[in-house]
């Protein structure tokens, strides 16, 4: 216990509250497909298939409930020990890792793909306490040292297993998780009220759109429409660095906030940002975003 303590310690947890005990992700796992990978050659499309949850799909800590992917029934079979029940965690294991959510049971009979691990637990009640466990800042840092960074980062099951986690009392942890799924309910919510707004305003904007076009296509000429281009509009179009100019070893607990494109959700920036020292990003000036600038995956 002492050397999971003084782990947490040194990625700044310094202290315990009373009661509270240490554990790792392996002593909770189940014994039976306790931790597993998904698939790995999942084949083409298959519009008739099964959910497969890919990376992207696990952005924002919550699982996308419509997959744009689908594998085969028989790609299904083969891998069906990642074949999800509700109640599962799932945690990204390249690129954007640390990654987590809780699959729901309305995602029962999806299955994964090889760059999330399915973590099933002996008691399944724990893994919405786990989650919030493993999304705190020092488990993420935990989480970022460990990773390896050949091509991108990548999380091994090996130091999944070995990741410590804080342990409070039964009665402790079901009050974090009421407390935190009500404040994600609420969230939840005015996300989907933001979006039904974006699509409210982006219909009207494609019709006023459509419409303008309509009468340059007939000659109409309106005074008030005419036809640019972004570089007539542009004073500076910049790119972002290359992944070999922004590696996993740059970030840093608190800084300048870095914009990705798994930042950019339904016409927003979120705020799920890594970050890099002031220094670093005075190197890459040049791809500085600044306020009403638009950024563009």
């Amino acid at each position: 216990m002492k050397r999971l303590l003084d782990l947490l310690g040194a990625f700044g947890l310094n202290a315990l509250p009373p009661l509270w005990t240490t554990v790792t992700i392996g002593d909770l796992l189940a014994d039976d497909r306790g931790i597993s990978v998904g698939v790995m050659y999942p084949g083409v499309h298959d519009p008739g298939g099964i959910p497969l949850v890919r990376a992207g799909d696990l952005a924002n800590n919550r699982i996308n409930q419509r997959p744009s992917f689908q594998i085969s029934h028989k790609k299904h079979v083969e891998y069906r020990r990642t074949v999800l029940e509700g109640g599962e965690l799932l945690l990204s294991l390249v690129g954007e890792i640390g990654q987590c959510a809780v699959v729901r049971k309305g995602m029962a009979g999806w299955n994964v793909a090889r760059a999330i691990a399915v973590l099933r637990f002996k008691d399944p009640s724990v893994a919405r306490y786990i989650r919030i466990a493993l999304l705190s800042r020092p488990l993420q840092s935990i989480i970022r040292a460990w990773a390896t960074t050949t091509v991108q980062a990548t999380l091994n099951l090996k130091e999944i297993k070995q990741l410590p986690l804080p342990w409070p009392p039964v009665n402790e942890r079901e009050l974090m998780v009421e407390v935190i799924d009500a404040i994600e309910s609420k969230i939840e919510l005015h996300q989907f009220m933001n979006d039904t707004l974006e699509a409210i305003a982006r219909t009207i904007f494609d019709s006023w759109f459509r419409d303008g076009l309509a009468d340059l296509e007939m000659g109409f000429v309106s005074t008030e429409w005419k036809i640019a281009t972004l570089g007539d509009l542009c004073h500076r179009i910049s790119m972002g660095p290359f992944g070999s100019d922004i590696k996993t070893d740059n970030f840093v607990d608190s800084g300048v906030p870095v914009i990705r494109g798994v930042n950019l959700k339904a016409g927003f920036i979120d705020d799920g940002f890594v970050y890099i020292t002031e220094g670093k990003a005075d190197a890459l000036r040049a791809a500085n975003a600044f306020a009403d600038d638009i950024v563009v995956t």
